[in-house]
C-alpha cells in the first residue's frame, strides 16, 4: 500500500520536475529562469511569450494527468480504493497548478500591457498639454495668441 503511494509519489514530482529540467538543458543558460512565472513575470516580450508559456505549462499539466492514469491503472487493477483516492487529490493538485501557473501568465502579460498602455498615456499625454507659465504668485500666466 505504501510502497505504491511512494511510488506515484515520486512518478509525479519526477515529471514535474522533468518538464522544469529539460527546460534549463534547452536554453543552456544557468542563469535564465527556469519556471513560467519567472519569464511572464519578467515580461520577456509580446504574446507569443505568453503564448509559448500558456503551451508549456499546459504540456506539463498533461505529462501530470498521464502519471495520474497510469497510477489509477495500477490502483484499479489492484483494487486499492486509497490510491484511487490518493490519484483523486493528485489530479486535483494537477488541475489547480495549472490554473495557478494560467492566472500568474495573465496576470503578468496584463501588468505589461497596462504598463505599456500608461507609459503611451504618458507620451501622447505630454504632447497635448501647452507650456503653462507660473507667475511668482503661483497662478498660471495666460498665453495668447502670438499676435
Amino acid at each position: 500500500m505504501r510502497y505504491l503511494r511512494i511510488i506515484g509519489m515520486i512518478a509525479f514530482f519526477a515529471a514535474s520536475s522533468a518538464c522544469y529540467a529539460e527546460d534549463s538543458a534547452s536554453k543552456n543558460d544557468s542563469a535564465s529562469s527556469t519556471t513560467t512565472e519567472k519569464s511572464a513575470a519578467k515580461g520577456a516580450n509580446s504574446a507569443t511569450t505568453t503564448k509559448e508559456a500558456t503551451q508549456q505549462e499546459h504540456a506539463a499539466f498533461l505529462r501530470r494527468l498521464a502519471v495520474c492514469s497510469k497510477l489509477r491503472e495500477v490502483a484499479t487493477s489492484t483494487n486499492n480504493r486509497e490510491l484511487q483516492n490518493y490519484v483523486e487529490k493528485l489530479e486535483d493538485r494537477a488541475a489547480e497548478l495549472y490554473q495557478q501557473k494560467l492566472k500568474a501568465i495573465s496576470m503578468a502579460d496584463m501588468d505589461k500591457r497596462e504598463k505599456e498602455a500608461n507609459a503611451e498615456a504618458k507620451k501622447s499625454s505630454a504632447k497635448a498639454t501647452p507650456d503653462v507659465r507660473y507667475a511668482p504668485n503661483g497662478r498660471p500666466i495666460r498665453q495668447e495668441a502670438n499676435q
